[in-house]
């Protein structure tokens, strides 16, 4: 998008850019709104998904513990012992997921900055010729984000295994 030259930029203004959708690979709108999203969703997940997933399992695991104890107090405090070591692991993978997590969503504000401040400030970048290093510095907190993506996804899944 920033290698297109300087016509195109006077035609169609930044905010409009997001009518090209087949010449961009990003929306920019998206572009521009991408952290408050990204938060948002945070929240939301918080809000919806995590809070029913936590009162339903709260509710099955009292339920299972009154039906344990009632048939073999013995093997409730089996049950019990087990459970503790899977909540230590939980906590502990929990704060390292949500670090990464909280590490990608500053990596995408910082990608996000970085096209904005490239499209928003068009003349400059292209009167200097700095559409590669622009694009450059774009590409790094891309990666930056994808590595930062796989490293959350292998503590979750060695989370899961360890479950």
């Amino acid at each position: 998008m920033i290698s297109k030259d300087i016509a195109f930029f006077d035609e169609h203004r930044t905010g409009d850019l997001r009518k090209f959708q087949l010449l961009i690979s990003h929306n920019l709108f998206k572009l521009k709104v991408s952290r408050i999203n990204s938060d948002t969703q945070v929240i939301q997940d918080c809000l919806s998904t995590n809070v029913s997933m936590f009162i339903r399992g709260s509710v099955f695991i009292i339920a299972t513990i009154v039906i344990l104890f009632f048939y073999s107090p013995t093997l409730t405090g089996v049950t019990i012992a087990g459970i503790i070591p899977v909540l230590l692991c939980g906590a502990f993978f929990g704060q390292k997921i949500n670090f990464l997590q909280k590490k990608i969503q500053d990596e995408k504000a910082k990608m996000s900055s970085v096209a904005d401040e490239s499209f928003g400030n068009v003349r400059t970048v292209k009167s200097f010729s700095n559409e590669l290093e622009e694009t450059e510095k774009f590409n790094r907190w891309n990666e930056e984000v994808f590595r930062t993506s796989k490293q959350k996804t292998m503590w979750y899944s060695g989370f899961t295994f360890v479950v």
